[in-house]
């Protein structure tokens, strides 16, 4: 249903798959998003971004946001954003390699139905990155 919800909301999803064994390695979810205060100027909103816990360290997360920074660059996109869990700090330093800059931006969590109630004081922070890195 999140992912049905999702598309119909305007998301577009890309997928990295082993073409070995033809199974789901890798996706990026992108919406795109006007940046507030700015006229006229657009971020691509990611989520979900994962990668299969087993294939993680190679390179394939990258290849994902490459893709998009290819894909979205010539279409008036000018940044990406990327809203990651406070108390997910190991997430932190990858979204740096990927050239993402933490903000002071922050939100709110929604809790979706059926999920158990996360720790106190559980935010989003804001992560941008430029998506023209040439």
């Amino acid at each position: 249903d999140d992912i049905k919800n999702a598309m119909t909301l305007g998301t577009k999803f890309y997928v990295a798959i082993d073409t070995n064994t033809l199974s789901i390695v890798g996706v990026i979810g992108v919406k795109r998003v006007s940046i507030k205060g700015k006229k006229k100027k657009w971020a691509l909103e990611i989520s979900p971004f994962a990668t299969v816990a087993k294939e993680q360290g190679k390179g394939i997360g990258r290849k994902l946001i490459n893709h998009v920074r290819k894909t979205y660059a010539e279409e008036n996109v000018d940044a990406l954003h990327a809203w990651v869990i406070n108390w997910r700090t190991d997430l932190f330093p990858k979204y740096e390699r990927l050239q993402f800059t933490k903000s002071d931006t922050t939100r709110d969590y929604i809790f979706v139905k059926n999920e158990t109630k996360p720790r106190k004081d559980t935010h989003l922070i804001l992560y941008t990155a430029p998506i023209d890195i040439s």
